[in-house]
């Protein structure tokens, strides 16, 4: 089974901190979650203005620690009763998820690829044409690399 990662952070460069994740099988299951625990003045001005106002929207999203939303993901991995496949567009995705599960993924996610060169980019695009999707909503973003990479006939 593949699960399409992406995740929000407060800043590539400095004080890296997981905001929200989100999977998306292939199967079409999904899991979203968002930290109320990061530190808001660590967070960039790109995720100030565009990731946070974006947020807190689903309360039942709401994580108030990282321990909760690993035992609530950690759950929801266990749901599916086989290997999983963790693809990412962004390395830092992959890097946030193994920080969640202390840098070792657990037995059931056997495997994880690298997909930003797989993702067709005018289906990422048409994706991202429908109003109702927005951008930088790790949500969204988890579904678009869905969309782009299942069809995607690029090696």
């Amino acid at each position: 089974m593949k699960l399409f990662l992406d995740t929000e952070f407060t800043d590539f460069l400095d004080g890296l901190d997981l905001i929200s994740i989100a999977l998306v099988s292939d199967s079409g299951q999904e899991f979203y979650a968002e930290l109320s625990s990061f530190d808001e003045s660590a967070c960039n001005a790109f995720v100030r203005s565009t990731v946070l106002p974006l947020l807190f929207k689903s309360p039942e999203a709401i994580c108030a620690s990282k321990s909760e939303l690993r035992a609530r993901l950690e759950a929801w991995f266990l749901s599916f009763n086989q290997d999983v496949t963790i693809m990412y567009d962004c390395f830092t995705d992959y890097a946030l998820l193994m920080d969640l599960f202390g840098n070792e993924l657990p037995w059931y996610a056997r495997e994880s690829i690298a997909i930003e060169k797989r993702l067709d980019p005018e289906r990422l695009e048409s994706y991202f044409a429908d109003e109702s999707v927005i951008r930088h909503h790790a949500l969204h973003d988890a579904r678009g690399n869905k969309f782009s990479f299942i069809n995607s006939t690029r090696p």
